[in-house]
């Protein structure tokens, strides 16, 4: 799932992951997230933090209390100590820079190997 309120931004998270997944749903708010998460439960997400109606770090919380296996990934250009700690403490399991989004690729490509090498072994 990918969650930011600017088309464009989605479309670049979609183009630099969409080989490493099976399907992307994108949600343009953190209320639409919330919603779409209940029946979507995605194993990863994305988070813009910054969103109108309902911000990142709320939608996180409302995610991962309904789906505590999701993985939310902040993704944010307010690159700070501050919203990282807060990131964390609604639950993310990581934070990106909106300037270094290879960074979120490769991290992509790991998580997708090791939910391969998972499913692998429960054959």
């Amino acid at each position: 799932m990918i969650v930011d309120d600017h088309t464009e931004t989605r479309a670049v998270i979609r183009e630099l992951i969409g080989h490493y997944v099976d399907e992307i749903r994108e949600c343009a708010n953190g209320e639409e997230a919330a919603t779409e998460c209940a029946e979507f439960q995605p194993d990863l997400g994305t988070m813009d933090l910054n969103m109108p109606l309902t911000g990142g770090l709320e939608a996180t919380r409302r995610i991962l209390a309904r789906n505590p296996a999701t993985r939310v990934i902040v993704i944010t250009q307010f690159d700070t100590v501050e919203y990282r700690r807060a990131a964390s403490r609604a639950g993310a399991c990581h934070f990106f820079s909106k300037d270094n989004l290879f960074a979120l690729l490769s991290y992509v490509k790991q998580q997708s190997r090791l939910l391969s090498e998972s499913n692998a072994l429960c054959k």
